[in-house]
């Protein structure tokens, strides 16, 4: 494998895809084009995201999002 190549895969661990993980177990608001949702971001993949609400489970599509607003800062 050539260096550049090494560097290229490094760099591709170090950087996340998006930011889904900073709101893990977070109450937030995922804004869709006609549809907002809240409750607790239980687990996120590099397509779905699994949100605890009053409803129950919902898996979301991560295609559909337009924002995530969180509606508590995380517990440092």
């Amino acid at each position: 494998m050539s260096k550049f190549l090494r560097i290229a895969e490094e760099e591709k661990k170090r950087k996340p895809n998006d930011f889904s993980d900073e709101y893990l177990n977070l109450k937030i608001r995922i804004v869709m084009d006609k549809l907002d949702l809240e409750g607790k971001l239980l687990a996120t993949s590099d397509y779905w995201m699994k949100l605890l609400s009053n409803d129950g489970v919902i898996y979301i599509n991560k295609a559909h999002v337009i924002y995530i607003k969180p509606l508590e800062s995380k517990k440092e």
